[in-house]
């Protein structure tokens, strides 16, 4: 990681404002994104106007990797979540970087093969459970990958997440996502804190999310 970061950290710093593009789908990437602060999702839009967000980046990450690494059209969204600050190394000195780098590239290659293997996982729950399991398991998946335990045996997801982002990565509706988030709320199962998300019982929501595969929880990225 200091690698990395001390790579990225000769490029220009970019701001963007929450809610900013990023990148459009469709859009010949110039060169590739470091998060130096804040998150980034990528998104897809359905044709019936529907956006489904397929991964969230968090600082010390970068993309479009496909694009980067195999020459694959970059055909989603890349929205600023939070304000953000990245930096953007042209592509023909990331690849340098990397041959000369192979513990970098190693890391990059585990990231994008547990990130695959993740949403497949999301996409098979969503085509396969209802309304609730899929609220149920995008809380849990956030609460494993952006939480942080208070010492009172609760998670802090540090992302703040509304009910739309959390109807974004359940494919649902936001109104049919909040009455399934009230739902968890009345089971004692989340709450707010200062518009941060509060998971008071990990291992609770993951047996409601029916996040399992022969009774170990299946892989946390999204």
């Amino acid at each position: 990681m200091d690698k990395l970061e001390g790579f990225f950290e000769k490029f220009k710093p970019l701001k963007f404002r929450k809610r900013e593009i990023i990148l459009g789908a469709d859009e010949d990437p110039d060169g590739v994104f470091f998060i130096r602060s804040g998150f980034v999702r990528s998104y897809s839009i359905s044709e019936e106007g529907r956006e489904f967000t397929l991964n969230i980046y968090k600082p010390g990450t970068y993309f479009p990797a496909p694009w980067a690494l195999a020459e694959v059209a970059n055909t989603y969204f890349f929205e600023a979540m939070t304000p953000a600050e990245l930096t953007k190394a042209p592509k023909k000195e990331l690849l340098g970087f990397l041959k000369t780098n192979p513990e970098v590239l190693m890391d990059l290659t585990t990231r994008l093969l547990v990130g695959l293997n993740g949403l497949l996982v999301r996409v098979e729950h969503l085509l396969s459970k209802d309304a609730y399991h899929k609220v149920a398991s995008a809380v849990f998946l956030a609460g494993r990958r952006f939480g942080k335990k208070d010492g009172k045996g609760k998670v802090v997801v540090e992302l703040p997440l509304t009910h739309q982002d959390i109807a974004d990565l359940s494919y649902l509706t936001r109104e049919t996502t909040s009455l399934e988030m009230k739902k968890l709320e009345k089971r004692g199962l989340v709450g707010k804190r200062k518009r941060m998300l509060i998971i008071k019982d990990m291992k609770k929501l993951r047996q409601e999310s029916l996040l399992f595969l022969r009774g170990k929880p299946l892989p946390y990225t999204f």
